[in-house]
């Protein structure tokens, strides 16, 4: 059983809907999704099955944590090299940082 429905997945068909030729597995695939594009919600179920068996959805990573990359104005790395670190810092086009002369917090 699964050798043939190997073979019948990785065969060529002529899909006539589309005019193209595509696999078995993409011909399946593609139906899923025309189905679920037409309106048919029994379809859906199937499709998330794909999904899962694809491995489409990740974790989303938490949103109230803050990533990325912090860009250091050239201006406050010089005055964290004297021990300064004070004040307004331009990033560029009127952003900047404000690093509070007490508590060294930055604030953007």
């Amino acid at each position: 059983m699964s050798s043939a429905l190997n073979k019948a997945f990785n065969d060529k068909v002529v899909v006539t809907g589309l005019g193209r030729t595509l696999t078995g597995m993409e011909a399946f695939v593609q139906s899923i999704v025309h189905r679920v594009l037409q309106g048919e919600s029994k379809a859906i179920p199937e499709l998330l099955r794909l999904f899962a068996k694809a491995k489409l959805f990740k974790p989303v990573p938490d949103t109230t944590r803050l990533t990325g990359v912090v860009v250091m104005p050239a201006a406050l790395k010089r005055d964290r090299a004297l021990g300064i670190e004070q004040g307004w810092y331009e990033v560029c086009d009127g952003l900047g940082l404000w690093v509070d002369p007490i508590t060294k917090q930055i604030y953007s």
